[in-house]
């Protein structure tokens, strides 16, 4: 489909949508409506780019490369326009873990979500690699 189109969308979605991000990760649009199975809503933007209503931040892109490797292919894009929820990001642009829980995908279908009890730790000083 992207090779087709030339442009795709890249969704972020809550913690709250795992069942749908799982879904999509195991299974080819190819073989399946995904958005049926689900019935994720979406809207249609003005340039052609599909967003899903859920979604609390999205990238327009467009393809810039497509590097084959193997069973997948590594799609490179251009980011050409950002949506995102407001409510879900502090001033600082950073995520308001009051109102978003972001999944953590650890492996062998499982998940985690960093929430407001996530340690978030300010780090000014750079490290130094370098042995004395």
């Amino acid at each position: 489909m992207v090779k087709q189109s030339t442009q795709f969308t890249i969704n972020f979605l809550p913690f709250e949508e795992v069942g749908f991000i799982q879904y999509s990760g195991t299974v080819s649009g190819r073989d399946v409506d995904k958005n049926q199975m689900y019935a994720q809503p979406w809207r249609m933007e003005r340039n052609g780019f599909p967003l899903l209503e859920r979604a609390y931040l999205a990238y327009e892109c467009q393809v810039h490369q497509i590097v084959p490797t193997g069973d997948h292919d590594w799609v490179i894009g251009d980011i050409e326009g950002c949506h995102y929820k407001e409510e879900k990001f502090l001033e600082n642009g950073l995520p308001n873990f009051e109102n978003l829980n972001i999944p953590l995908y650890l492996g062998r279908s499982s998940y985690t979500g960093l929430d407001k009890e996530v340690e978030i730790r300010e780090v000014n000083a750079p490290l130094s690699f370098k042995k004395s």
